[in-house]
């Protein structure tokens, strides 16, 4: 019976910090995240390839002095101080940066599937923004709140989501010990199919989020096949849009090199992607297109087939979901 108290024991502990992150290793006195996940390598990488493309504007080990430069450089200036993990869901990471923006302060929430490495948000779970199951219940809380002067009805009131293992916790920023319990069971209704798979676990299948926004893509087509230029282009895409209001751009890099490059103009559809990179011409005063650009069309297997040119070269191309 001791024996397998020890090795319930051991299990228990082993799980608990299968994934975790830790400090990035910087030269200033900024603070950023960088996950470690033994049990997925894979998911690893897309986190942390993920955080660093949208935050710091490259990939992670891609700077030579500090990792916060580019951030640093932005006319929005991101400062980033500290950020914390937690623990919500057996499938799900959660973690939470802090910083200043233009002087204010600045948080960001960031999701991601533990069982893909997809980055994932609350619309994804929820098949209506606006009736997600609890508006009703919380309106109830904040008329209780304003009637024992814990908030100002007048002042911009703001919820923070969290999505626990059986329920969802709804909790108003600013108000100590106040939060509104929702079990899923009684709001799965409100679930989108992804939703329902990422948080109830009722199949051992798994649903990967749809759309093209915010995934990571990988090259999967041999070029010139047969010939002896045959090879893999061994791209890596993300299609990153950081924020609702913002158009979406696309990064691209080598497997095996930190060398991560932004397209230019990229335009994104359901069904196609077209991104191009150009040059400014001091002399001519105006853009130029360079002789890279990418053209590919959704397939009905979820895959991405078209054409990338590199220079003078034109190569067939086919990125999936990774």
């Amino acid at each position: 019976m001791n024996t397998l108290r020890f090795l319930i024991a051991v299990l228990i502990f082993n799980m608990g910090f299968a994934q975790e992150f830790s400090e990035l290793d910087s030269t200033t006195s900024y603070k950023f995240p960088v996950l470690t996940y033994k049990t997925d390598t894979l998911v690893e990488e897309k986190v942390n390839s993920f955080l660093h493309l949208k935050h710091l504007r490259h990939l992670p080990g891609q700077f030579t002095k500090t990792p916060f430069t580019k951030a640093l450089k932005l006319t929005s200036k991101l400062e980033f101080n500290s950020w914390k993990q937690f623990d919500y869901h057996t499938n799900i990471i959660f973690v939470e940066l802090f910083g200043t923006q233009k002087g204010k302060a600045y948080t960001d929430i960031e999701l991601f599937d533990k069982r893909t490495g997809d980055f994932f948000d609350y619309d994804d779970v929820f098949m209506d923004e606006r009736d997600r199951g609890y508006e009703e219940k919380l309106t109830l809380l904040l008329d209780s709140l304003v009637a024992i002067d814990k908030i100002n009805p007048t002042s911009n009131i703001s919820i923070r989501i969290e999505l626990l293992e059986a329920d969802m916790r709804v909790h108003v920023n600013g108000v100590e010990n106040v939060s509104a319990y929702f079990p899923y069971a009684s709001i799965s209704e409100k679930l989108t199919e992804y939703g329902k798979n990422l948080l109830l676990n009722a199949s051992d299948t798994i649903i990967r989020r749809p759309g093209i926004r915010n995934k990571l893509f990988r090259d999967r087509a041999i070029t010139q096949e047969g010939s002896k230029y045959e090879r893999q282009l061994k791209f890596q895409l993300l299609v990153l849009q950081r924020s609702k209001k913002s158009d979406p751009v696309i990064y691209k890099w080598y497997e095996g090199k930190n060398n991560s490059e932004q397209f230019t103009e990229s335009i994104i559809t359901d069904t196609t992607i077209t991104s191009d990179i150009y040059a400014w011409d001091s002399l001519a005063d105006k853009k130029v297109k360079m002789m890279y650009t990418m053209s590919l069309e959704k397939q009905v297997d979820n895959a991405w087939k078209g054409t990338v040119q590199l220079g003078s070269m034109s190569y067939p191309a086919l990125f999936k979901e990774y």
